[in-house]
């Protein structure tokens, strides 16, 4: 009985280093194509970040701010809180949005000749919000937006932001206190391929560590 105990032990510390090398070579797969251009583009975006001032979310009366993204004959617009989206002037769409939007982003990720539209800002209670658009068989329609997962979301704490990098969108988020990342806080940036039927395939992960200005 003794000699059964103690098999399957070893075979229960056998299963589990199997299931952590298994983890171990899933995040290696996902960073491997990390380069030193994606590290100086995250830096570089993660920089701007901190010498942009920052727009006043917490205040939805503010409604100034307006902003445009342009691509093709195709124009998404917010003012006064509200989307409008015209294609060769034309009104195609409208969304009353209860969020303050930061940026609007325009594309063809998955080059199927429908333009694409990120818009991404702060409820008031700092939550972040992203609406994803894309222009297809005539008609504007919403796309659904992946939550992060796993290890993208280890440690989140919010700041996020999107920008396009060649075909991919990248989501720019803070993190603190991660124990399984190479630096405990920092930015981690998850790129994101589009594909024609909707879809997102997360292609890579990249940590960087806090940068500090004298």
């Amino acid at each position: 009985m003794r000699v059964l105990k103690s098999l399957f032990f070893v075979c229960l510390l056998a299963a589990l280093g199997a299931l952590f090398w298994y983890i171990w070579q899933q995040d290696q797969i996902i960073n491997s194509d990390v380069t030193l251009e994606d590290k100086l583009q995250v830096a570089d975006f993660a920089d701007s970040l901190r010498e942009t001032s920052p727009v006043n979310s917490n205040d939805p009366s503010d409604t100034t701010l307006v902003l445009s993204a342009f691509i093709e004959d195709f124009e998404a617009k917010v003012d006064s809180n509200v989307l409008c989206v015209f294609k060769s002037s034309q009104l195609v769409f409208t969304k009353k949005l209860a969020w303050r939007v930061s940026h609007i982003l325009a594309s063809d990720l998955n080059a199927n000749q429908g333009p694409e539209f990120w818009i991404y800002g702060q409820h008031s209670s700092k939550r972040t919000q992203i609406l994803a658009l894309e222009f297809v068989s005539g008609k504007m329609r919403e796309v659904s937006f992946p939550t992060l997962k796993g290890r993208q979301a280890f440690g989140y704490a919010g700041e996020d932001s999107l920008y396009l990098e060649k075909n991919s969108l990248v989501r720019l988020v803070k993190y603190a206190n991660d124990p399984y990342a190479d630096f405990g806080n920092g930015y981690r940036a998850c790129y994101y391929a589009f594909g024609k039927d909707q879809s997102f395939i997360l292609k890579k992960t990249l940590d960087l560590e806090n940068i500090t200005h004298e």
